[in-house]
């Protein structure tokens, strides 16, 4: 009885606690901080009672089961956002007991995409650490919330995702970063050619977020079963097919691979598909993927902006280190054994260990490759796991599992994007013609080897002083450029019949809105 009670006694605590912090935020200096203390300040009637009853005793409940607070606290809002959104809507369609002002207010949100949709996919700092992770998921929810409510107060905006799938805050991501790549373009043609090295990366990075965000919005509407045709045409462009995570899919995509990665065993297929498959665990429940988990195949040889990952793989710091390993060896490995003893003794450097050996069989060594960031941003820190045979060949598989933020939004379906295998054999000549490496490729191998072990990578500062470019990085396709140019204008007609439907659909819900407010003053 003490239990059940508590979280009613908490509600004028967490409504003063509210109100507080709205007072405070609307004190700061910051135009924005005002805005959002202000409306944390005005809704506390509401939003107070919603954190007592449902978000703290979940998040209390995550505790008592060995979750750390600050996880828990993150997860009680994701998982109250679903129950707000999905329960009520499951109730009002199974005919249950629920105040129909309510229902239809929670029940005209929940349209898959509607939310997540309105996302942004590239969250500055999310790598940076446990308080920087943090921040940023912070920023990208307080977007996500201004996003969705712009587009549920806007007969536009509204129309737009009901025709197209478009969601306010992602056309006006690609929007804005179009905007800002064609002033750079106008800019190096201007200069004869001329950008500074900060332009550059600018350039590159605006490339990245207009492909991540096309990619989010397109694998996000595919987890929810929401319909977006504007950008299906980005399914063609960038990916094979989208079908479930089975071993027999997953084996089919070695006829997309490269001309080694083809020559892959069923064993090694199979070995990769149980790796991939237990590299990606539920962020609560820890559960692997599974056969319900739906499988984005990415092409090998999609334009760069979309991310190369596997070329990625191959150009990191921890690939060259892979070809360091081999080259140093001069030659075949004696065993598997030998082969794993150099793998493992080279993993450790000065800036840290760059992979883990994490599977040995009677034909080679897996080793694990996490986190590593490279030419895309739609599946952001990406997982390779390659399988190095005592011959001097390897079989890259690149994977991601995609996400909002971190999370699988509640309701939608698991997916992971995974790449055709890469076989790579760089010693394919030598081979053939039966002789060795030159001394000196040889002995600068063992140079770098030592070198990394001794010496940290130093930091480079990009120059702000314009230079010749040949040509700009990263550039879009023809393809991507018009669906992102398609997306960022898009409008949907308006006439009588669609204001008349967003009025229909609105009145029901700010009549609702309006009697819980006059319920919570008397």
């Amino acid at each position: 009885m003490s239990d059940a009670i508590r979280p009613i006694k908490r509600i004028p605590e967490v409504y003063q606690e509210q109100v507080e912090s709205g007072m405070d935020l609307m004190g700061s200096d910051s135009l924005l901080g005002k805005g959002l203390g202000a409306l944390q300040y005005v809704s506390a009637p509401i939003t107070a009672p919603f954190e007592a009853l449902r978000e703290e005793p979940i998040k209390d409940a995550l505790i008592s089961f060995g979750v750390d607070p600050d996880t828990a606290r993150n997860a009680s809002m994701i998982i109250g956002m679903g129950l707000d959104v999905a329960l009520p809507a499951t109730w009002a369609k199974m005919g249950l007991d629920f105040p129909k002002e309510i229902g239809t207010i929670l029940g005209g949100l929940y349209n898959p995409g509607k939310f997540s949709g309105n996302a942004p996919n590239y969250l500055k700092g999310f790598y940076g650490g446990d308080q920087a992770q943090k921040a940023a998921v912070g920023t990208g929810a307080l977007k996500t919330v201004a996003n969705t409510i712009k587009q549920y107060i806007s007969p536009q905006a509204s129309t737009n995702f009901n025709v197209a799938g478009l969601t306010t805050g992602a056309q006006k991501i690609v929007a804005d970063a179009m905007g800002e790549m064609n002033r750079l373009e106008k800019l190096y043609k201007s200069s004869g050619g001329k950008l500074s090295d900060a332009d550059m990366a600018q350039y590159s990075e605006l490339g990245k977020v207009v492909s991540g965000q096309i990619g989010y919005n397109l694998l996000i509407g595919r987890q929810g079963r929401a319909n977006i045709p504007i950008i299906e045409k980005w399914k063609d462009a960038v990916y094979h097919k989208i079908e479930n995570f089975t071993p027999d899919q997953f084996k089919s995509i070695r006829e997309k691979g490269t001309e080694i990665g083809k020559q892959a065993s069923d064993k090694t297929m199979k070995e990769a598909y149980d790796i991939i498959t237990g590299t990606w665990k539920s962020r609560f429940t820890k559960s692997p993927l599974d056969e319900k988990t739906l499988m984005a195949v990415k092409k090998n040889r999609g334009p760069k902006s979309t991310g190369v990952h596997d070329l990625d793989a191959i150009t990191s710091e921890q690939g060259k280190l892979l070809d360091a390993v081999l080259t140093a060896n001069d030659g075949n490995f004696s065993s598997v054994s030998a082969l794993e003893s150099a793998l493992k003794s080279a993993a450790k450097t000065a800036d840290g260990k760059k992979y883990n050996v994490i599977k040995t069989t009677d034909d080679g060594v897996w080793i694990q490759v996490s986190g590593y960031r490279g030419s895309g941003f739609v599946e952001g820190g990406t997982n390779a796991i390659i399988k190095v045979s005592p011959n001097r060949k390897y079989t890259i598989f690149t994977s991601d599992e995609h996400d909002m933020m971190g999370i699988v939004p509640p309701g939608y379906d698991r997916l992971v994007t995974v790449l055709p295998p890469w076989g790579v054999d760089k010693f394919a000549k030598v081979r053939k013609e039966g002789v060795r490496l030159p001394k000196s490729k040889v002995a600068e191998a063992k140079a770098y080897l030592k070198s990394v072990k001794k010496e940290p990578k130093p930091k480079g500062e990009k120059s702000t002083i314009p230079q010749f470019r040949e040509s700009l990085p990263a550039k879009l396709t023809k393809a991507q450029r018009k669906v992102a140019e398609e997306m960022a204008s898009y409008k949907a007609p308006m006439g009588v019949k669609e204001y008349a439907r967003f009025g229909a659909r609105r009145a029901a819900p700010l009549a609702g809105a309006g009697g819980l407010l006059y319920y919570n003053e008397d």
